[in-house]
């Protein structure tokens, strides 16, 4: 769901008040003064849109369960899930995936502004803090070979930690051609990768528009 549907499904009520709608056991939408619209779970305001494309999502310091699936069955463009007991969410536009934190989600741009997950890597790695998805562009680019390498076996191929191996590939591609690689499987694994990201391959879809 986006703002319009939001607002259209409050205001295309048959019957009765037309500033909310009840969605599901304790979650109503509601449309407030400003035009923003909300879907409201018992108390908290889980989801908030904005007409100028503004997206914020709360817990209320409920990251439960329901909570969870409230806000991924009516958040268009993002999924939230845990790993190890940690919120991480999706930006399904571009398979790119952040650190989960209530308030402002996306800006009026339709860019998504949470901490990307990666930086819990990089600062581990190249031992600098990151904080934007810029910033980690950025300190990928820097990064020594054995800094590269450390963290790219580090982000193993299992689940989550695939975006990550992504995000090298996508930013990095370019540092990485020239470099000669050892022949063990994670290199291996790291030059197919390269070159399907090259050829325009299944890698190069998901994460085509990040830049943008």
């Amino acid at each position: 769901m986006n703002y319009s549907n939001a607002l259209a499904a409050i205001q295309n009520k048959k019957n009765g008040d037309k500033t909310t709608k009840k969605m599901a056991n304790h979650t109503y939408l509601t449309l407030h003064c400003d035009q923003s619209v909300s879907l409201r779970l018992h108390s908290t305001d889980i989801i908030t849109w904005y007409a100028d494309g503004t997206i914020e999502t709360h817990t209320g310091g409920w990251e439960t369960v329901t909570t969870k699936d409230r806000i991924n069955s009516n958040l268009d463009g993002y999924n939230i899930y845990t790993d190890r007991g940690i919120w991480y969410i999706r930006d399904l536009r571009n398979d790119f995936e952040y650190i989960y934190e209530s308030g402002r989600l996306q800006d009026s741009t339709g860019k998504c502004i949470l901490t990307p997950s990666i930086s819990e890597k990089l600062h581990k790695y190249a031992g600098r803090p990151v904080s934007s998805l810029e910033e980690a562009i950025q300190t990928l680019k820097v990064m020594t070979l054995d800094q590269l390498q450390k963290l790219w076996k580090h982000c193993g191929p299992r689940w989550r930690k695939a975006s990550a191996r992504a995000f090298i590939v996508t930013y990095c591609i370019k540092e990485f051609l020239p470099l000669v690689l050892n022949d063990s499987d994670e290199s291996d694994g790291w030059k197919n990768i390269l070159m399907d990201r090259l050829s325009g391959g299944t890698h190069a879809l998901p994460l085509r528009n990040l830049a943008a």
